[in-house]
């Protein structure tokens, strides 16, 4: 369950869901280090409607902002997306990046998100967290020289997201939550890897 407390924020599992199943969404990071940059990515499985909100605690990270799609829709002047998102200080160096769609409001919910590239309907493109891509950007921003940005998942800095249960609907349940390392990580670890075959072959 994710700790943000918010009647805008589809946090809870609805009875009779238990036997449903549970979907996947995996989460990372990548930076650049020349500019001192991290972004926060997300892929969700495919059994579900996408990702409806998400509170994740990340270490290491100097400044950030959210990323995940929210913009008004000019045709019906509704706010549709991640409505309800920001950050707040968990404790020293550790800071919660949330975001939380309007569930109460079915025409300001969007579906899909982490598992299909999309953009809000009747939402000009020149407007900033307007579209999204596949993976989805969830947040970004800076880090200090030094410093390794990090997603925190412990019984203490629980890494928490829910899915619409379908396409269309209002449902959610929550999914279970996978820490990918950054991929230049995924490859040093793989040449490593190469490194000690070759050398126990000599």
């Amino acid at each position: 369950m994710l700790r943000y407390c918010s009647a805008f924020l589809c946090i809870f599992v609805a009875t009779g869901l238990a036997r449903a199943q549970t979907p996947t969404v995996n989460v990372w990071m990548t930076t650049n280090p020349a500019a001192g940059t991290w972004q926060l990515l997300a892929t969700d499985s495919n059994d579900n409607g996408g990702i409806s909100a998400f509170a994740l605690d990340l270490q290491g990270c100097a400044t950030g902002t959210i990323n995940a799609p929210c913009a008004e829709d000019f045709s019906t002047m509704v706010l549709r997306g991640f409505t309800q998102h920001g950050v707040t200080v968990v404790t020293s160096g550790i800071y919660e990046y949330f975001g939380g769609q309007n569930t109460t409001d079915p025409n300001s919910l969007i579906w899909g998100v982490g598992q299909v590239a999309g953009r809000i309907p009747g939402a000009p493109p020149s407007i900033p967290d307007t579209t999204w891509g596949c993976p989805v950007l969830l947040a970004s921003g800076t880090y200090a020289a030094g410093r390794v940005p990090t997603i925190l998942n412990t019984s203490d800095n629980k890494a928490s997201v829910n899915d619409f249960t379908a396409n269309g609907g209002a449902t959610c349940l929550s999914a279970q939550v996978v820490i990918v390392p950054e991929p230049a990580t995924l490859a040093f670890l793989a040449l490593a890897a190469l490194a000690l075959r070759r050398r126990q072959r000599v």
